[in-house]
């Protein structure tokens, strides 16, 4: 349910001069990025959390507000939690005396906590240019946000180059009031309006009745398992430079190892390792969680694309090969899915000469065609096997038809 404009914040008393929150714990590594890009400090537990400074959190941290009122714990993962593929966790802190914490939150996940013993704790939350006014009104009141961007496929979102950011707010515990363009909506842990949807395309919040919570808000043994493992990897770099360090994971015998680092190489700011995996890795998993962590990198924010442009240009790619691999990264609209050519022209890219482009192809026709999922193909096999397997997808969608129907 949506209501007025909340107005409490306008009688609440004023607060102290802010003061520097506070790194609680670690699992696994946080960052602050330094003035020179690509250069990171490591932020230990019980350090003082520098402001205005871009944290990255690989993959949980544990931060508490200069006043001590609110707990902010930062969960990232291998994207298999949630409703959306969180990673990384990245955001910024800001000074601000008006409210408890104030932070951006620039994508992932994070969980606020209301540790006052009474009365409400005030938290402002900047996604882009809005920001999300957070009351945490009672005692222990839990709100998780999750925060994920990415553009539109097809060729017109190349223009664009403005990916849509998707957040979801779940009250985990307690009652909160979240206000966003104008609207006030209150949340209520389950049985209640639990979840509420917002996204920067429709800028329209929507709420969701839930009866409890999510499956997914509860680690079972086996991802309990799973994020001690990458929590594990994440910390095992120490001190030393995280870039050196994640790009030796990315090589490494260990699956969980291997996405640690992929993970790590994306959030921290520079694609050219992900390249690399996709054109000479001997691992299917690693060349396929690559593809995802490259979209996910293209999502940061505005520009990203350009930047990927120019490091395509770096390799020596014509411009017509630097829009169709673009294109590729982006995907395929409703409107392209609808067209015969589409596929005839993922088909013949499964023999591209580049592996990276092979991969993509393989990608994106699993996913449009799930019928194609028991061909035996392996963009790193041999030129025999490569030829086999591309037979069998020109058998399966021929020239100038669709995929089949998947079978019920």
């Amino acid at each position: 349910m949506v209501f007025a404009l909340f107005v409490g914040s306008l009688l609440a008393p004023a607060r102290a001069a802010a003061q520097a929150p506070q790194c609680v714990s670690v699992k696994g590594a946080l960052f602050a990025q330094k003035k020179v890009e690509l250069l990171f400090d490591s932020v230990k537990a019980g350090a003082a959390v520098p402001t205005n400074r871009l944290l990255i959190s690989l993959f949980e941290a544990d931060l508490r507000s200069g006043n001590g009122a609110v707990d902010l714990r930062l969960h990232g993962d291998v994207g298999a939690v949630g409703p959306l593929p969180a990673l990384e966790t990245a955001i910024r802190v800001h000074d601000n005396p008006k409210v408890d914490l104030d932070l951006t939150l620039e994508r992932g996940i994070i969980v606020l906590v209301n540790k006052k013993k009474v009365g409400s704790a005030q938290v402002d939350v900047r996604i882009r240019d809005k920001t999300l006014n957070v009351v945490l009104q009672s005692t222990d009141a839990k709100l998780g946000i999750d925060l994920y961007s990415r553009h539109a496929p097809g060729v017109k979102a190349l223009k664009e180059d403005n990916p849509t950011s998707f957040l979801f707010a779940l009250n985990l515990e307690g009652s909160v009031q979240v206000a966003i363009d104008g609207k006030t909506i209150a949340l209520q842990a389950p049985p209640g309006p639990a979840l509420l949807r917002w996204d920067s395309a429709l800028h329209e919040p929507f709420v969701e009745h839930l009866d409890k919570l999510p499956d997914w808000t509860k680690r079972n043994p086996a991802d309990a398992k799973l994020f001690e493992q990458i929590n594990k990897a994440a910390k095992s770099i120490g001190d030393r430079f995280p870039h050196a360090a994640f790009l030796q994971m990315v090589n490494s015998n260990d699956a969980v190892e291997r996405k640690v680092g992929l993970i790590a190489v994306g959030a921290l700011g520079t694609p050219a390792p992900l390249f690399a995996e996709l054109q000479k890795s001997k691992h299917a998993d690693s060349r396929q969680f690559a593809i995802l962590v490259m979209r996910a990198w293209i999502g940061h924010g505005p520009g990203q694309l350009r930047k990927l442009e120019t490091a395509f240009a770096t390799l020596g790619l014509s411009k017509t090969d630097t829009e169709s691999l673009l294109h590729l990264f982006l995907g395929f609209d409703d409107e392209e899915r609808q067209e015969p050519v589409t596929y005839q022209l993922l088909i013949e890219g499964l023999h591209h000469s580049k592996l990276l482009v092979r991969e993509l192809c393989y990608w994106h026709l699993q996913r449009m065609a799930p019928a194609g999922q028991a061909i035996a193909y392996d963009p790193a096999g041999t030129a025999e096997q490569i030829q086999a397997g591309v037979r069998q997808w020109r058998e399966l969608i021929p020239a100038g038809r669709l995929p089949p129907a998947p079978k019920k």
